[in-house]
């Protein structure tokens, strides 16, 4: 590190912390001091810690952060100092006033509150983006109003423990100053009504929703998110494995009792429980919302076809159904309305993975004739053929457009500069 003084961005996986005694001078925090001093031009950090970090080598990061913009944390667990006498004083530190626009705290296991973090947030007036271990909501919601008016991005990505409701709903409403832009979870952290009040609360600004199904609660929270966010981009929604085994499917009809606004959405991944019926009639109902279809099909592929910037459409099943099949899953067929949605230029890539959806060749030539940046078609009648080439129950004339197809969608996946190779 010595000879790089000028290195401006440090990610190191692994980093070895070693035994605590008060003969190595701390430790863990004595190598970390002798690891950044040097680095003064550095201003990204991400480390990933092998085994357990205690206060002083957190707060050893903290006062290193005044020069920082980002700091990662991965580590086991935070703990405190085996050398420390019992008397906590992390709430009564005064570090300098640091850079730090992103703050990420990672812990798979927190048996202790972190508390060195608190001091760090107060220090941090101009972070943006914010991931930590759990502590108290109600504090942490005045500090970031207090001292983190612009704290934009929310991340509860792995946490020992989860957040009530109203710690939940505390904490994202002290970001209403700024406006929240990302919300993540990856664990169910709380969102009850009065997190999803709050969420909703900040539909004009949201950009970015991560979040597990986690029961009903979920359903009301897409539903309003898909209806009331305009600026709305990028829309994750996956089961957590975990969960129990009949939540998941995400129904119809309570995704499309309103209908969306958010017609900037980039990425759209969401598992959708269909109700099969009839045809609807092809395209020309298309710039017509308000017929009643016999079930929803028609009402999906209408609201899909609004994001015309759309480019990740997820609609699969492949993280939790273990190799079988969603019987009542979107059918993308040109029977079941599939013209409605001519208009997504922009897609690249579609998953059905794990549906039963009616995707055959007519269905194939016509998603690589219309939508013209398709590079990817997974679930489709396409991955088992060039998984089983040379498949005796696909004839002859099947084969050549499946084999046309592939090579379109191939040749579209290849940077421009290697077509010419």
């Amino acid at each position: 590190m010595q000879r790089n003084p000028g290195l401006r961005t440090l990610v190191h996986k692994g980093f070895p912390i070693p035994p605590m005694s008060p003969l190595l001078g701390g430790g863990a925090a004595a190598m970390l001091q002798k690891m950044l001093e040097p680095l003064r031009s550095l201003t990204y950090l991400d480390l990933c810690f092998a085994g357990h970090l205690d206060h002083s080598s957190l707060l050893c990061l903290a006062r290193f952060a005044k020069q920082l913009h980002s700091l990662i944390i991965y580590v086991s667990l935070i703990c405190k100092d085996e050398t420390s006498n019992g008397q906590e004083q992390e709430h009564t530190l005064d570090l300098e006033s640091t850079q730090l626009r992103q703050l990420e705290v990672r812990a798979t296991i927190s048996r202790e509150d972190p508390t060195v973090l608190i001091p760090l947030l107060k220090a941090s007036p101009q972070l943006e983006i914010l991931s930590f271990p759990y502590y108290d909501g109600t504090l942490v919601a005045q500090i970031i109003r207090q001292y983190c008016s612009r704290l934009r991005c929310l991340k509860f990505e792995q946490t020992g423990d989860n957040y009530k409701d109203d710690e939940m709903a505390a904490i994202i409403n002290s970001c209403q100053t700024s406006g929240l832009q990302l919300f993540s979870s990856n664990e169910r952290l709380g969102l009850g009504h009065r997190a999803i009040r709050a969420l909703h609360a900040n539909s004009a600004t949201l950009d970015t929703v991560k979040i597990p199904i986690f029961g009903y609660d979920t359903f009301i929270t897409v539903q309003r998110l898909l209806s009331s966010c305009p600026n709305l981009r990028e829309l994750r929604v996956s089961k957590r494995l975990n969960s129990p085994s009949n939540i998941g499917k995400f129904p119809a009809r309570e995704l499309l009792k309103d209908p969306w606004i958010c017609e900037r959405l980039e990425v759209l991944q969401l598992p959708i429980e269909m109700v099969h019926g009839g045809a609807v009639g092809g395209g020309n109902q298309a710039n017509n919302p308000s017929v009643e279809p016999d079930d929803y099909h028609q009402k999906l592929y209408v609201q899909l076809g609004k994001l015309l910037w759309l480019q990740k459409l997820d609609l699969s099943f492949k993280q939790y159904l273990y190799n079988r099949t969603c019987k009542t899953s979107p059918l993308f067929s040109l029977e079941s309305g599939l013209e409605i949605l001519e208009g997504l230029k922009q897609l690249e890539v579609l998953d059905l993975s794990g549906t039963a959806n009616d995707i055959k060749r007519p269905e194939l030539e016509w998603m690589c004739e219309h939508w013209t940046m398709l590079t990817q078609i997974r679930g489709s009648l396409l991955d088992s053929w060039i998984t089983a080439a040379g498949d005796k129950t696909v004839s002859e004339d099947d084969a050549l457009a499946l084999e046309r197809v592939s090579a379109i969608l191939v040749a579209r996946s290849q940077p421009a500069d290697d077509i010419y190779d």
